[in-house]
This record gives structure tokens, C-alpha cells and sequence, in this order.
């Protein structure tokens, strides 16, 4: 019993480390992108003068969706349109927030720009729950052999120590 509380303890320590360290990992990217669409090192999405309709030149990586809403609230989207927030919600370092894309779990982060705008940024984060789901598989797994072992061995030695008692108690 000792074994497998000890066991889980040290899974979900694992387990809330892990997340964290996944989610800051999922917070980074954004917020770096985000900072790389305002500078202009990376290629957003842009409209094309004189098309009707908004073409996307240069688009992101399929790593994460791009959406750029003007002071006026157009939005020019890499992808699926991305739920907009309050040009007061969307801070210079960044407003993050974990939203959900045709069933599919996204985190995203909104950031205002000087001209008003909003830069939002958001990447998938269906592996980062496929890490943690199998990470609780295994420590369940673990969990079980570390019990199943730590029963054995004490049954070995409870065995060996009440020998000498079983051989005097059948003697008498």
C-alpha cells in the first residue's frame, strides 16, 4: 500500500510538471510568433489591394493559425477564424486563453499592436494532451508493477521471518 500511494504521489507530481512545463513550452511559441508577426519577420496574413475577396500571401506554418483583426474588426485568418476578444482584453504582452476549434483543443494568445490591431495567434493542443494522457497510462502501469513487487517482497519476507515461529509452533 506504501508502494503504490508513493507510486501515484510521484506520478502526479510528474504528471503536474510535465503540464506545466508542456503548457509554458505552448505559451512561448505563441508569444514568440505573435512578437514575429508584429516585427514583420514572419509573413501574416495580408490582403491584397484591389481583390475583393482577402488572398493570404506567405502564410504561417501549418504549426499554428494566424488571424489579424484591424482596429475595425476585419479579421484575415490562416485558417479557421479564430473567436475575437476585447481590444481591452488583448494586451501588448499578450491575453492567453485555451479555446476549442471544431471539437479540437486549441491554446491561443491575442496581443495588441500600437496601430490597434489584434495579432491572435493559436496552435493545437491535442498532442500535449496525448503526451499527458499516455504519461498517465504508464505511471498507472508503473504504479502496478512497483505494488505487485513491493507485495511479493513482503510477503518474502514476512514469509522468512515468521519461519522460525511456524517450525516451534508445529514442534510444541
Amino acid at each position: 500500500l506504501v508502494a503504490l500511494v508513493a507510486s501515484a504521489l510521484v506520478g502526479s507530481l510528474a504528471y503536474r510538471a510535465t503540464g506545466r512545463e508542456l503548457a509554458a513550452s505552448t505559451d512561448d511559441f505563441l508569444r514568440s510568433r505573435a512578437a514575429e508577426i508584429e516585427q514583420g519577420l514572419r509573413s501574416g496574413p495580408r490582403t491584397r489591394p484591389g481583390r475583393a475577396t482577402d488572398r493570404l500571401e506567405n502564410a504561417a506554418d501549418d504549426d499554428s493559425i494566424i488571424q489579424l483583426v484591424g482596429p475595425n474588426g476585419r479579421r484575415v485568418s490562416t485558417g479557421p477564424e479564430l473567436p475575437v476578444v476585447d481590444a481591452s482584453t488583448a494586451t501588448r504582452s499578450g491575453w492567453f486563453e485555451n479555446i476549442e476549434i471544431d471539437g479540437e483543443p486549441f491554446r491561443m494568445v491575442s496581443r495588441s499592436t500600437p496601430s490597434g490591431s489584434i495579432i491572435q495567434v493559436a496552435r493545437s493542443t491535442a498532442e500535449v494532451e496525448r503526451v499527458l494522457s499516455r504519461l498517465v497510462a504508464r505511471v498507472a502501469f508503473i504504479s502496478l508493477i512497483v505494488a505487485a513487487l513491493a507485495a511479493a517482497l513482503g510477503w518474502f519476507i514476512a514469509a522468512r521471518t515468521t519461519s522460525p515461529l511456524r517450525r516451534l509452533a508445529a514442534a510444541a
